[in-house]
């Protein structure tokens, strides 16, 4: 047994000729690069980056790291955590630089909608109210839905960009992107077939005729936007947010020519409005596929596909997008559900032109807080994968913090404008009461609906959105629609009832969202992050321990001594642990060390029991550069793996009390 090895949390002591390739010094609180003996190789440095997140991820202590290696997100590598490196200001600018161009690609896109709205009244008034009704449908049974779909590899693609899993990248694309062609096939049948459900449902004929037509040349827009939603993720995920406004800019300068050539010159009417949104997102495609194919700054989409990988990992990108997409469809839905119980209030035309003005003015201040929600889960999809989970959680706190902030100057800005903001869209008296009355109401409901929104952007980056569909369900639908029913109905407040409904819906999600963000675990989801990575991708292991025994990490440290790496891998996948050898190598300190069994326990100069070392020119010796002590033995001959130690994961040293281990056979 003298082979075998168990943990143990004291420090030794060792003299300096017994340590050679060790740095002798380093900064306070920091690692000098390359602080480890000679005889680890690389694979064997990347053994090791998976044995520190176990330890990470169980011990609950924190880490700084011993091994120094450069990683994707960070110059200086390495968890960010009490280090001078993560700076509040550099943070808050690197979100400003994925967000600010998100908000202005969503308000181009916006501003198409607003485009066609023109012409369609340019068309007439049952053209005005048929493309209306049509566009409400289309966004709650299409584009609410391929959103929501696409969001699920949100997380996968920012993880996996951050660990350096580049396949991952390409692989989890592809199978979005069929996932969405596949949906938009029985959403084109229900939009071909449309009519006779509006009319079942009391609309006027001739308007549910023309909301028919209008979706029927809709569908190539639905099928544009099942191939661009993964693109913009896809670039998006990489934190290349300007190309999609570049790409938005010309489309939208494309529109309004397009429009008058379908419309005014081919006479097509209401055809040729929605063939026109099917040339603008055409043009939106091709424009990205352009800056793809011929820039070399970003991944290639097409990067690691087989015909295998596109059967594989399905499992992960779904469990991700469909609760992405219920909790979509849940807020949509909720505004379109506000315009029908205005069609039941006194002033019912009134109410429902108010309303979806508002509405569109919430959209519009409502591009910057999801553009800030985007930033974030991009940044802490990057840091978790980098195996930085003190830098996700810097990133979450500046970004609610940046998002409050938006929220008080919505709250400030449409109080402001009451008197003002109505009259640029009508001179009707009675709307423009509701709208004064309401635009304040808006604004303390983005008081609250910013933070949350950022908030929502964190669970995106940690791949919790079943998370986020419990809060909305809760909030808008178990609190919200109760109270704006009472209050509007019952208690006979009226129209300000529904925008006060919709203020509980939005502090009760925020209070929600806050509570869950503050409970998060960021070494778990660090943790979880190379696994999520793992299992999409083609040389996925099955994960069945979330949480790694000590016996998982005994394992792989006497595996480091045997050099051939599919020996280690098969181990591994034996005893159902996750491991990944092409992770990048993160910094990690206060790991527990390793000594032979037999070691002697004895008194030291202060009376306290210190473990001496012995043996030590036959193993592989790890040592902490700054205070010297011994972190870990590694024995180089790998027959030791057949006497393995288990040992329970005590705070007491227990190299002490031999009387605790177990063998494993």
């Amino acid at each position: 047994m003298s082979d075998a090895v168990e943990f143990c949390t004291t420090d030794v002591k060792l003299g300096r000729e017994d340590r050679p390739g060790i740095a002798a010094e380093a900064e306070p609180e920091t690692i000098v690069r390359g602080a480890v003996v000679a005889e680890l190789s690389d694979t064997k440095l990347r053994f090791l980056n998976i044995l520190a997140n176990m330890c990470s991820g169980s011990g609950g202590s924190n880490s700084q790291g011993i091994i120094n290696c450069e990683d994707l997100v960070s110059k200086d590598g390495g968890d960010y955590k009490n280090e001078d490196a993560m700076r509040v200001g550099e943070e808050a600018l690197s979100l400003a630089k994925i967000a600010f161009p998100i908000i202005m690609t969503t308000l181009l896109i916006f501003s198409r909608s607003i485009i066609s709205m023109l012409y369609l009244g340019y068309l007439g008034k049952n053209e005005l109210a048929g493309g209306s009704l049509a566009l409400g449908f289309a966004n709650i049974t299409g584009l609410s839905v391929l959103k929501g779909l696409a969001m699920g590899m949100d997380p996968i693609c920012g993880q996996a960009y951050g660990a350096k899993r580049w396949s991952v990248l390409g692989q989890t694309y592809q199978k979005t992107l069929c996932l969405l062609v596949l949906v938009s096939i029985p959403i084109s049948f229900l939009w071909i077939n449309v009519e006779p459900i509006f009319i079942r449902l009391g609309q006027d004929p001739d308007i549910s005729h023309v909301a028919k037509v209008y979706l029927t040349f809709s569908i190539p827009e639905l099928i544009g936007q099942a191939v661009l939603h993964p693109m913009r993720s896809f670039l998006r995920t990489q934190g290349l947010t300007a190309p999609l406004t570049i790409a938005a800019v010309g489309a939208l300068i494309l529109h309004t020519p397009i429009n008058y050539f379908f419309v005014i010159y081919l006479k097509m009417g209401v055809k040729g409005v929605g063939l026109a949104l099917a040339c603008n997102t055409l043009n939106l495609n091709l424009g990205l596929l352009i800056y793809v194919t011929v820039s070399e700054t970003p991944l290639k989409p097409w990067h690691g596909a087989s015909a295998l990988s596109i059967f594989q990992g399905w499992r992960p990108l779904l469990s991700l997008a469909l609760p992405s997409v219920i909790s979509v469809c849940l807020e949509w839905w909720w505004y379109e559900i506000m315009l029908f119980l205005c069609g039941l209030l006194r002033n019912p035309k009134a109410s429902v032109a108010a309303t979806g003005i508002l509405i569109q003015t919430a959209g519009i201040i409502y591009s910057f807080p999801f553009s800030l929600s985007i930033g974030v889960s991009t940044r802490v999809g990057h840091a978790l994968g980098a195996g930085q989970p003190s830098r996700a959680q810097w990133t979450t706190i500046i970004g609610i913090c940046l998002a409050f902030t938006f929220g008080l100057s919505a709250s400030v800005i449409t109080a402001a404008l009451k008197s003002v903001w109505g009259k640029l869209y009508t001179d009707e008296p009675q709307i423009l009461d509701l709208i004064s009355t309401g635009l304040p109401l808006l604004g303390l409901c983005e008081l609250a609906n910013s933070p949350q929104t950022a908030a929502c952007g964190v669970l995106t980056g940690t791949a919790r959105p079943k998370e986020g569909a419990r809060i909305n369900l809760c909030s808008f639908y178990f609190v919200g629609l109760p109270v704006a029913i009472l209050l509007t109905f019952k208690c006979k407040i009226g129209f300000p009832g529904l925008w006060l409904g919709l203020l509980a819906a939005q502090i009760c999600c925020l209070c929600m969202m806050l509570y869950t963000v503050t409970r998060t675990d960021w070494r778990y989801q660090a943790i979880r992050a190379e696994e999520l990575t793992a299992a999409v991708g083609d040389n996925a292991v099955l994960v069945k321990n979330k949480r790694p025994s000590m016996i998982h990490m005994q394992l792989a440290v006497f595996f480091l001594g045997i050099q051939d790496i599919r020996m280690v891998i098969d181990a591994l996948t034996h005893i159902g642990t996750f491991t990944s050898p092409w992770m990048p190598v993160v910094r990690r300190e206060n790991w527990p060390s390793f000594v032979d069994i037999g070691a002697p326990v004895r008194p030291n100069a202060d009376g306290q029991e210190q473990t001496v070392v012995p043996n030590a020119e036959q193993n592989t010796v790890i040592r902490h550069t700054k205070n010297n002590s011994l972190l870990c033995l590694m024995p180089k001959n790998p027959i030791s793996l057949m006497c393995l130690t288990l040992v329970n994961n005590n705070s007491s040293p227990l190299c002490k009390s031999p009387n605790r281990n177990k063998i494993m056979p």
